[in-house]
């Protein structure tokens, strides 16, 4: 018998419609990789009966759906866990909060975020949300860079439906970020290589730099050519390692170019 108000959290993969005795709460009816979410405006009191129907839908890929309650109120929804940070500064995507490891934290957080942690000094490639791996082309990428120690990585690519990839039949690109002195940082694409052949020869490429408190863009270069930018201020309406719009940590500096496939591209971001 619960003795407080609460509220109700539902979790799926993909879609998920709840009903309160008969009035529609919560419709969420698309493609979703295991999301929580909380049915707003909707508080069950203690002691009364309540009818409560889901409706579930399931696309490709997982298949879950759950309701679960929280206590209602202003922290509703609320769950705090214990973290471990390695060494390092990380940064708390949701916040900006810095933490220097090793140590172990408390982190509290919504049904819409959880802990998540990037290093200082990490660039990684995204690609545009689709509903199916046959909807995204790959012919734009955007990086996400953290500013910091250097770092490297690669994009890999395939032709996403085949097993050709176990003959040796996909693409991989280098990419780095490396600090230098003056407070430069450097991004370097490097050559596509490799037997996989896309229908697209040239990519866009956008660069997102998150900018820390304090620091100021001096210039942007792209191979050796001053560019513009365009800077976009944190909200908290912003998302983690989105392709477009505000982030919630940080502004966000971003500059797109289009480069073919087979030249190296070099971004230069001088910081103040």
């Amino acid at each position: 018998t619960l003795s407080e108000p609460i509220s109700l959290v539902a979790l799926a993969d993909d879609g998920v419609r709840i009903y309160v005795n008969g009035e529609k709460k919560l419709d969420c009816w698309k493609s979703g990789d295991s999301l929580a979410h909380l049915v707003e405006n909707c508080v069950l009191e203690p002691g009364e009966t309540y009818d409560i129907v889901i409706e579930y839908l399931e696309l490709t890929g997982n298949a879950s759906v759950s309701l679960r309650y929280s206590i209602a109120g202003e922290n509703a929804g609320i769950s705090e866990r214990e973290v471990f940070i390695p060494d390092g500064t990380w940064i708390d995507v949701w916040t900006g909060t810095e933490y220097t490891g090793p140590c172990t934290i408390k982190a509290r957080h919504s049904a819409y975020t959880s802990p998540i942690f990037v290093k200082k000094g990490t660039l990684t490639p995204l690609a545009n949300v689709g509903d199916y791996i046959d909807v995204n082309k790959w012919e734009k990428i955007v990086l996400d860079v953290y500013t910091g120690d250097d770092f490297t990585t690669e994009l890999y690519e395939d032709d996403g439906k085949t097993e050709s990839y176990k003959d040796g039949v996909y693409r991989k690109t280098p990419l780095s970020l490396k600090a230098e002195k003056d407070n430069k940082h450097v991004i370097t694409i490097g050559k596509a290589k490799g037997n996989y052949v896309s229908e697209f020869k040239e990519r866009e490429w956008t660069v997102r730099i998150h900018v820390y408190e304090g620091q100021e863009i001096e210039s942007i270069t792209v191979n050796g050519e001053k560019v513009k930018y365009k800077t976009i201020e944190r909200s908290d309406d912003g998302d983690a390692f989105a392709c477009s719009g505000a982030s919630r940590d940080t502004d966000v500096v971003t500059v797109t170019f289009e480069e073919p496939l087979n030249v190296q591209s070099v971004v230069v971001v001088d910081l103040k």
